[in-house]
């Protein structure tokens, strides 16, 4: 029998299937490609201010209308493109919130920042550290009290989440927001004079963020 088996194997050897070739790796964009896919857009509707990508696969509303800026970054043998929208003395106030926080209005700075890796692929150092992030900036500022640090989700997607207060009584909430399967991480930083109203704008607009699959 196991001649038979060879036998049939060598008389069908021509016909013998050979293994499909591998999927191709996808090109890398060009640096153009790469800043035109990323680059932030302002769209107004409605008195409020939309920033989003190139397709549309992060917006978020902001109440008045931030600056943008965009540029590649190069480390070693990796690049990136920094996208960011930046606004400073919005109202701190929502709509939702009770008279007493309308009454302690505030000015919020907000910042939207995403770094999108050329290759596709988010460095393991970056998800790994996320939850540095609020030490780091307690040790910029001379100290502070670092009152939340922790996953949670935004946008349906996993996030790290901190909340903490700044010597000078400086309210910051931040969340990071790492997308691997697109090679990317997503940032909002919030922040205002301490109090209710500060917290509950800065969720506000962390709650309008919009991220794709």
């Amino acid at each position: 029998m196991r001649w038979a088996i060879v036998v049939a194997l060598v008389a069908c050897g021509d016909k013998e299937q050979k293994p499909a070739p591998a999927p191709a790796e996808p090109a890398l964009p060009t640096e153009a490609e790469l800043r035109a896919q990323n680059t932030l857009a302002i769209v107004e509707r409605a008195g409020k201010f939309e920033v989003r990508d190139a397709a549309g696969s992060v917006t978020i509303v902001m109440p008045q209308k931030p600056t943008l800026e965009g540029d590649i970054m190069t480390q070693g043998s990796e690049q990136a493109f920094h996208a960011q929208a930046k606004l400073r003395g919005a109202p701190a106030s929502a709509e939702g919130a009770s008279t007493r926080m309308k009454g302690e209005r505030g000015a919020l700075d907000i910042q939207l920042a995403i770094l999108t890796m050329r290759d596709r692929i988010l460095p393991d150092e970056v998800v790994k550290t996320l939850d540095a992030a609020p030490f780091e900036i307690v040790k910029g500022a001379g100290g502070g009290d670092i009152q939340r640090n922790m996953k949670g989700s935004l946008a349906g997607h996993p996030a790290q989440v901190f909340e903490l207060v700044t010597p000078d009584q400086r309210r910051i909430l931040g969340w990071y927001i790492p997308q691997s399967s697109r090679g990317r991480l997503i940032q909002i930083h919030c922040s205002g004079p301490e109090g209710d109203a500060t917290r509950v704008g800065c969720d506000e607009i962390a709650a309008s963020l919009t991220v794709a699959k």
